[in-house]
């Protein structure tokens, strides 16, 4: 049997925290054979293998039905539940032996995030190295298979493994693509006297873009975009731990440069690879109809009114996340008009390419916002994502898009 304090991702905890922890946690007894949570049915816990074994197990109770894995004391299970509030499970899974496992709700883990966001991080590497892990698994796997193929099917072994390999590929990609879109808000929050609309597209099955809406104390609402370097599934790895870092440093009530800051020091820390992301975190006022925002190397946004037309917001200097330890970052605030649309994008939306090569330059996206500016916030991210495709001519995506529309109704 292991104690909480045992596990890598609650070690940062203090002892006072970790009791009320266990105090929290439930526990759950679960005799040999008990199906702990099924496959396809909602996430809505997180569970910590106290003692005994429990297996994950695909398509249970079916001709199908496979083992994939065997799980003992230490080990936890459901964990994407915690990150994608909205999504179903991939596997059941079942007590091998007798076991008691700790039960973490939405709420247990929100509650320990709002005082202790580390063990979110620690979580989040942890999912990183498990997906590179299955990505070894896969490719491990395909070479025991051509290995077994060598002999007899000598003549078809690279065909077979470029099929196998394909397939693989296909489906880790689509499953990393429901992972990052399930990352996501999935409903936009409603805020009295706003229309809040979004939406992004990416150049690949996985991208970099990301955006996310988090509500703040006193009716506010903290609004991030963000543009990570590179494409595919390392920068979709990366995007999800900025988000996760974001969210959690936005709850704490800190200045925003101060919320940049700790973030960009989260991702000093942990990024061999060299990515870097360039963001925009604002929090928009209700009471005063004001946003104010931290650009760090964003796009600068764009106001636009249908009395005065569209414009680009003043300059404030800001550095991207990522690459320098005391990053250059200021605040600013602009108040929105009634009837305006303050419009936040990521780059992509101005380095799409006709047929001959040409970017869609700033003063069409100026135009495309005032021509559009009487629609509904949605409506202008719909309308301004097609606009962009159409003027591509069927010119592949070069970078991800992704658009934030906010706009004042009163």
């Amino acid at each position: 049997m292991i104690n909480l304090e045992d596990l890598p991702i609650f070690n940062s905890l203090p002892k006072s925290e970790l009791n009320n922890l266990a105090s929290a946690l439930s526990i759950i007894h679960a005799p040999a054979g008990t199906i702990i949570c099924h496959e396809g049915e909602p996430g809505h816990s997180f569970y910590i293998i106290r003692d005994g074994l429990i297996e994950v197990v695909k398509d249970v109770g079916t001709a199908d039905e496979k083992v994939l894995t065997d799980l003992g004391a230490g080990d936890y299970v459901g964990e994407m539940s915690l990150l994608s509030r909205e999504g179903l499970r991939n596997a059941s899974v079942k007590a091998k032996t007798d076991a008691n496992l700790w039960e973490m709700t939405h709420k247990d883990f929100d509650d320990l995030m709002s005082r202790f966001p580390k063990p979110a991080y620690e979580l989040m590497r942890d999912l990183s190295q498990r997906l590179n892990q299955t990505q070894n698994n896969i490719i491990e796997d395909l070479r025991l298979k051509n290995a077994q193929l060598e002999t007899a099917y000598e003549a078809l072994k690279a065909a077979q493994a470029q099929i196998i390999e394909k397939e693989k590929m296909e489906r880790e990609l689509q499953l990393a693509h429901e992972i990052q879109m399930s990352l996501l808000p999935g409903v936009i929050p409603h805020l009295q006297g706003y229309d809040i609309g979004a939406k992004i597209e990416s150049a690949r099955q996985v991208g970099g873009d990301l955006y996310n809406f988090i509500p703040l104390d006193g009716g506010k609402m903290g609004i991030l975009i963000g543009d990570v370097t590179d494409k595919g599934v390392p920068a979709a790895i990366f995007m999800a731990q900025v988000q996760a870092m974001f969210r959690a440093e936005a709850r704490r009530k800190a200045p925003m440069c101060l919320i940049l800051d700790t973030v960009n020091s989260l991702l000093m820390e942990k990024n061999e690879q060299g990515f870097f992301v360039t963001a925009l975190y604002g929090v928009l006022d209700p009471d005063t109809n004001t946003f104010s925002y931290v650009r760090a190397g964003h796009e600068i946004p764009i106001l636009c009114s249908i009395q005065s037309g569209a414009k680009f917001l003043p300059l404030v200097p800001g550095q991207p996340l990522g690459i320098f330890q005391d990053p250059i970052l200021e605040d600013s605030t602009v108040e929105i008009p009634s009837g305006s649309a303050l419009v936040l994008y990521t780059d992509g939306l101005t380095e799409g390419q006709d047929s001959n090569f040409i970017q869609f330059q700033e003063n069409q996206l100026l135009d495309q916002v005032c021509t559009n500016v009487g629609l509904s916030a949605q409506e202008m991210c719909d309308r301004l994502m097609q606009t962009v495709i159409d003027y591509r001519e069927g010119m592949p995506l070069q970078d991800d898009v992704t658009l934030v529309v906010i706009k004042r109704i009163q």
